[in-house]
């Protein structure tokens, strides 16, 4: 008759040592106890090391430090995100587009990714569609984000937005951008819906704003 599991037998031996195997070490545990980063502390490190080569403009250094990376790092939402900003500095919007895709379907619930895939599709004249995508980025905002909410109004006072929103949902976009800060090309865009509206007082106060 087979004796009733003990409570040693929950447990793998390894060196003679005994440890659980219900609860994993965290990342500081486990380079405390090898002697050795564990693969989460390495991958941080080296964001950081690509965040810092971006950061200087060293492209090729930091573009190939990512492709590597690529290879061998299980978290590549952030990889893709940075190459992609790369690709778009250096004019090529159609394969930023696709590090951009492939961000968001690392993490759906990212802002940031949704917000530079939309600003490259501005960028490209894909208008429509980088309003559809800077209208999902909103959704997702953690908190307030002038690219956001310029980019919509300049977009609904383009007419992209219609039939479902024009000129004063594009106002009320842009007075939002304004709020996060003092942004030039808001307040232009501001002052000529005011020009067009026959308010000379309210566009001399946005240029005014501009000029301050």
């Amino acid at each position: 008759m087979t004796s009733p599991t003990s409570n040693s037998d929950l447990y793998v031996y390894c060196n003679g040592r005994t440890s659980s195997s219900s609860s994993p070490k965290d990342p500081q545990t486990a380079m405390a106890s090898s002697g050795r980063p564990s693969a989460v502390a390495t991958n941080r490190n080296m964001n950081w090391l690509i965040h810092g080569l971006y950061t200087r403009k060293d492209y090729a250094l930091c573009r190939k430090l990512i492709d590597r990376q690529l290879t061998i790092n299980y978290d590549k939402e952030y990889l893709y995100y940075t190459k992609g900003l790369i690709l778009r500095d250096e004019d090529h919007p159609t394969e930023a587009i696709n590090c951009f895709q492939l961000a968001i379907i690392a993490n759906k619930k990212s802002s940031e990714n949704y917000k530079e895939l939309a600003k490259t599709l501005f960028s490209m004249g894909r208008f429509k569609q980088s309003l559809e995508v800077f209208l999902k980025a909103e959704t997702l905002l953690e908190r307030p984000d002038h690219d956001v909410y310029h980019h919509i109004g300049e977009l609904f006072y383009r007419n992209f937005g219609q039939p479902k929103a024009g000129v004063p949902e594009a106002k009320e976009y842009l007075k939002q951008a304004i709020m996060c800060g003092k942004h030039v090309a808001s307040y232009k865009i501001l002052a000529e819906i005011y020009i067009e509206e026959g308010d000379n007082v309210k566009a001399i106060e946005m240029i005014e704003n501009c000029l301050q």
